[in-house]
């Protein structure tokens, strides 16, 4: 049952439990005004997503940085993802870190990878902390100017932080990418942001 914009409650009105807390699913328009960065782009062709509003691309290096608070009583957190890596990466870096603790606390880095154009998979992917990524290739966006529909080579990672220790009532959500060119040449995507907690 809703809860508020975005935030989805699984188990009862109770609040315990596991559950998905914030989602944006593919529709990223709602849940913007948590985003330091306030582009959206509407891919009317996701992959297997469909028609779909999803953040950015502003064309240089970023930090896309999603802030969440009021967030109820809970011990452990999991952020998952999708990364969409769209035309000509030219084997630039990206990484996902989210704050440990206390709003005041530091940062840890969840994954990282890299992407070259004309590679049907991501290049020196790492995790730690027990997050997971995945590459998922041959994925037909409706904007793809660089290369037309060069769908073998373009795909998203699939982020999962897996849970985490958590029980501040904030959280930030760090999201960063080294593309230094415009959307016609190279792109960068984020959908699907969800929060999960228990």
């Amino acid at each position: 049952m809703p809860i508020g914009t975005n935030k989805i409650l699984l188990f009862g009105a109770s609040g315990s439990g596991e559950r998905i807390w914030y989602s944006e699913g593919t529709d990223a328009r709602a849940g913007i005004g948590n985003w330091n960065y306030s582009e959206v782009y509407n891919m009317t062709q996701l992959g297997p997503f469909g028609n779909s509003w999803i953040h950015g691309w502003g064309g240089s290096p970023r930090t896309y940085e999603l802030t969440l608070s009021g967030i109820p009583g809970h011990t452990e957190i999991k952020y998952t993802a999708k990364y969409h890596l769209v035309d000509s990466w030219d084997n630039e870096y990206n990484e996902v870190r989210i704050t440990t603790g206390n709003s005041g606390s530091g940062t840890r880095t969840y994954a990282s990878w890299r992407k070259t154009w004309n590679r049907n998979y991501i290049d020196s992917p790492s995790t730690s902390y027990g997050a997971t990524i995945n590459f998922v290739n041959n994925i037909d966006y409706s904007y793809e100017p660089w290369n037309g529909s060069n769908d073998p080579t373009m795909g998203y990672v699939d982020f999962d932080s897996g849970w985490q220790p958590h029980t501040d009532s904030s959280i930030r959500i760090y999201q960063r990418t080294d593309l230094d060119q415009g959307q016609s040449d190279e792109a960068y995507y984020i959908s699907h942001a969800t929060l999960w907690i228990r």
